[in-house]
């Protein structure tokens, strides 16, 4: 007999087993082989067609899952495949109710905008199908706006980072997220206008994605579903003709979201935000504060750029200590000055020498301790990592000991 040629190696090996069988049937070998052999060995067989034909939809399913990654999807496809990755975020229980989005990068960690969560420290996460699931603040970031969140419960579906290099204007771009005034999933196609480029990287992208309020935080995908950035603002439509939406990228906001995934999370027992008590640096500073070095109450107040709004910490900076109701820094309503320069402050001037001394923790309390001043040469030295580093958005405590070898 001749056998027709297979499709596939999985066919081939089924079909010269079964061919073998059909020859020994017509043939019986020149064995004397019996009806019950020929039974048993079709028996047999039947079951190696079983196993094979598993094999075979294994196979069928792990080439449609590459192919998927390598051609384009249509929006619509893109939208199906992924909105199990893309999340609204609610605030309301420590802050005032809002809404935007965001979307998972691994199983319990979840990236958002800084202004979606604003001063809430335990947002809820809310899927296309109505699941609820309680998430923690991890870090966050007013600079980058960028908050990351921690669910103790595993997500189903996650998102991964796009390869920047490979992207080019006029690719086509995808949205999702729950704008607003729905506040309801949807997909929002476009195309990738431009880039924005800083020391030769790809911080962000400009596109015309339709997106409103509560887009925010939300994925800016790829024709294949990879991330390209976190939707954050719009270009002003009386600067570009029409309104345009930026989306910041992994090499801008990268290292903040990698450090905030290895940190635990935020335990705070109260509404109000961090309370005394929560962080060492903002500790000391509340102590300065009290013993009238109103710079430090005007530190403690600006602690937003560092930490979620609200709390303890921001309260007593804005009363100068308890002292006053003010809309005006401390150092005004007192008639004080910031210090700028080491010699100013004994305080800052240990944390100055230390911070040259590579002990980066003492260089990121000099920062939180004077990113308000302005033309401050003690800010310098922090912002560099005791003159080892560019300006980064990483804390010192984490690179400095890279930077220079451990001792």
């Amino acid at each position: 007999m001749r056998c027709a040629r297979p499709r596939s190696r999985v066919a081939a090996v089924k079909q010269v087993a079964v061919c073998l069988v059909v020859a020994v049937a017509l043939t019986g070998c020149g064995s004397g082989a019996s009806p019950e052999e020929l039974e048993e060995a079709l028996g047999r067989i039947e079951e190696f067609e079983e196993v094979l034909d598993r094999i075979e939809e294994l196979e069928a399913e792990s080439a449609l899952i590459d192919s998927n990654d390598l051609v384009e999807l249509t929006p619509a496809a893109i939208g199906a495949r992924f909105s199990d990755a893309v999340w609204r975020v609610e605030t309301g229980a420590c802050a005032d109710y809002a809404t935007g989005s965001g979307f998972a990068v691994s199983e319990t960690i979840v990236v958002t905008n800084q202004h979606v969560v604003q001063g809430d420290l335990a947002p809820l996460l809310v899927s296309r199908d109505g699941r609820r699931v309680a998430a923690r603040v991890l870090d966050s970031s007013m600079e980058l706006d960028v908050a990351v969140l921690y669910v103790d419960e595993p997500l189903n579906a996650h998102l991964e980072w796009a390869d920047l290099d490979a992207l080019r204007e006029g690719d086509p771009v995808v949205s999702l997220g729950y704008p607003a005034p729905y506040n309801e999933f949807a997909v929002s196609p476009g195309t990738l206008l431009s880039f924005i480029v800083e020391d030769g990287s790809r911080i962000g992208v400009v596109s015309d994605e339709s997106s409103d309020y509560g887009s925010s935080g939300g994925p800016l995908l790829s024709a294949d579903g990879r991330i390209i950035g976190v939707v954050t603002e719009f270009v002003d439509a009386e600067l570009s003709g029409q309104t345009n939406g930026q989306s910041y990228t992994y090499d801008r906001l990268g290292d903040f979201i990698e450090q905030a995934e290895r940190a635990q999370p935020k335990s705070v027992s109260t509404c109000d935000g961090f309370v005394y008590g929560t962080n060492e640096i903002a500790d000391s500073l509340w102590g300065l504060c009290a013993d009238e070095r109103y710079w430090a109450c005007d530190s403690l107040f600006n602690l937003d750029l560092h930490l979620p709004v609200g709390g303890e910490y921001i309260d007593f900076g804005a009363t100068c200590g308890d002292r006053v109701e003010t809309d005006r820094y401390c150092v005004e309503e007192f008639g004080t000055m910031n210090p700028l320069q080491y010699g100013d402050d004994p305080f800052l001037d240990d944390f100055h020498d230390a911070c040259l001394g590579a002990d980066g923790d003492a260089c990121d309390t000099l920062w939180m301790a004077t990113a308000q001043f302005e033309n401050a040469a003690y800010f310098d030295v922090a912002a560099t990592c005791g003159g080892t580093e560019d300006f980064d958005v990483v804390w010192c405590g984490d690179i400095v000991p890279e930077l220079i070898g451990d001792p």
